[in-house]
């Protein structure tokens, strides 16, 4: 189907594909009361079963992401209020459902068109920072456009794409952005319990941390976990320069997320939001997917001696480094209890 910038409204970027070598966008009709889920992937899925839905699809240049950002809009929504970047078991995704529980918020909840336009310069020797940097601005700015009746647009990136900290970062330099970790050790204790996909050694390009394959594969688990979180901490710290960054410790959930970052994205505190966060978070708290092993950390490390060790060496100091910065000048304003 060939698509005008007036069909596009209520129209959502579900995909960018790689077609004959150009990149281009896969346009899809998906209800904003859809865009519930965890994650941006499983919304699409829901949404393919709407029959009124079912089959329809645009096919546009990437290029065509700028005709509708710019196109008139009554009530679109400006610029992204906020990004969220995590060490991943950090409570992002509880704290992204607690934001998203507002019908004037729309959450994207690790967008895959995102994580295309940050990974491609494997691909496409075309995709310099510079172009993805301007793909990435140009991108945001459409699907806010699609959703006009949306007040805000905030971004759960997915855990690699802090990473990409500086091409985001010249994308939108005035977001706000947000940082959340957690004691290293309950989070390999996480990944000993049920391993997430990107922490599976190889599942995330190599060279995307310029690794070499081969020294991933010889490591054991426990040191490769350690080492992917390191990266992503030390690409936090050091983006905390550029200004508009904040960190946020798991321990600080779900209290901080009442205030503190309410007040670090320009959210409104009213007793509306904050009765429907309160309940959104206590239906997510519930879930034991959402949290490591309930172990002390003495017993952790009895529990994991491997991992402890691989704590010690690869991670123990950055933490230090990051719970030093939140409690000088990057922690989130200081919460209010309810």
């Amino acid at each position: 189907m060939e698509a005008q910038v007036s069909d596009l409204v209520g129209w959502l970027p579900a995909k960018i594909l790689w077609e004959a070598g150009e990149p281009t966008v896969v346009w899809r009709p998906v209800s904003s009361e859809q865009i519930r889920e965890n994650f941006y992937d499983d919304t699409l899925r829901t949404s393919a079963n709407d029959p009124e839905v079912e089959g329809k699809r645009f096919h546009t240049p990437i290029s065509f992401l700028r005709e509708v950002a710019e196109a008139p809009a009554e009530n679109a929504s400006p610029a992204p209020a906020g990004f969220l970047f995590h060490w991943t078991r950090s409570g992002s995704g509880v704290l992204a459902q607690m934001l998203a529980s507002s019908y004037d918020h729309l959450v994207l909840n690790e967008f895959q068109p995102i994580d295309a336009l940050l990974r491609c310069q494997l691909w496409d020797a075309r995709a310099t920072p510079e172009w993805r940097q301007e793909q990435l601005h140009w991108l945001l700015l459409a699907t806010a456009r699609a959703t006009p009746h949306r007040a805000r647009l905030l971004v759960r990136f997915e855990c690699w794409h802090v990473l990409q900290l500086a091409v985001i970062r010249a994308a939108f330099p005035q977001v706000p952005w947000i940082f959340l970790y957690r004691d290293p050790l309950e989070v390999l204790a996480s990944h000993e319990h049920r391993c997430g996909s990107q922490l599976v050694p190889g599942e995330l390009e190599p060279e995307l941390f310029d690794w070499e394959l081969g020294d991933i594969m010889r490591r054991p688990f426990a040191v490769h976990w350690a080492k992917v979180l390191a990266a992503f901490g030390q690409a936090a710290l050091d983006g905390l320069g550029q200004g508009r960054g904040y960190l946020l410790n798991h321990a600080e959930l779900p209290d901080a997320a009442y205030d503190g970052v309410l007040r670090a994205f320009g959210i409104p505190r009213t007793s509306d939001l904050l009765a429907v966060m309160a309940k959104t978070a206590r239906y997510h708290l519930k879930d034991p997917k959402t949290v490591a092993p309930n172990a002390s950390a003495q017993r952790l490390q009895d529990e994991l001696p491997d991992h402890a060790r691989a704590v010690e060496t690869h991670l123990s100091e950055l933490y230090r480094q990051l719970e030093a910065a939140r409690a000088g000048d990057y922690g989130v304003p200081v919460h209010a209890e309810l």
